[in-house]
């Protein structure tokens, strides 16, 4: 019998596990170029919250889509989530067009896409074999 895998708390496996990732576009997305130079604004479809019910649905209807504006550092990361790449690329590419180390980049590019992830903007296409 198959011992079952054990979970692990160290921040190695989280990480490593993270940087293997691959980002990939939300296919409901709709992007298009904002009124400020370099910047995109991308629409993400929301969902109908569970207590929006008959009667009170009658009356209060929310917006089919929630707009983010995102800005030139914004748009590359945005680009660079082909869902070929994986966040360690992203990083990489993140840190050496704008010539930070690897750790600086890596704090500030996981933060967007962590903030990009609970938008609904991307999603994760994990590897199934580690």
């Amino acid at each position: 019998m198959k011992a079952p895998a054990q979970a692990t708390n160290s921040p190695a496996g989280g990480w490593s596990a993270m940087l293997r990732a691959r980002m990939i576009h939300n296919a409901a997305v709709r992007s298009q170029p904002a009124a400020q130079h370099g910047e995109l604004r991308i629409e993400v479809p929301t969902r109908r919250p569970g207590w929006l019910v008959p009667p009170l649905s009658w009356v209060v209807r929310p917006p089919a889509f929630r707009t983010l504006t995102l800005d030139a550092l914004g748009v590359e990361v945005w680009t660079l989530c082909d869902g070929q790449r994986t966040v360690e690329a992203v990083i990489d590419s993140f840190a050496e067009k704008n010539r930070l180390t690897f750790h600086e980049a890596r704090v500030s590019v996981t933060a967007y896409l962590k903030s990009l992830l609970q938008q609904g903007a991307l999603a994760v296409a994990a590897d199934k074999n580690p």
